[in-house]
């Protein structure tokens, strides 16, 4: 369930998804939104990226995602 706030107020969500490969909890502190992938990107729709190890993980903003729709 996915708690999403928008100018109407608070709404829960549940999405459909075909799998999950892997859950990562992410500190904050990790959190880039300086890199030139979000600048490329644009900031409409993203929180920003983190690196771990090997992968880039691109963080979405689900609230402006949703706020769309709502």
């Amino acid at each position: 369930m996915i708690e999403v706030q928008s100018e109407a107020g608070e709404n829960s969500i549940g999405p459909i998804v075909d799998s999950v490969e892997e859950v990562h909890i992410i500190d904050q502190d990790l959190v880039d939104n300086e890199t030139e992938v979000v600048s490329k990107i644009g900031t409409d729709f993203l929180r920003g990226v983190v690196k771990l190890e090997d992968s880039l993980i691109v963080l979405l903003d689900i609230d402006a995602i949703f706020a769309q729709t709502i």
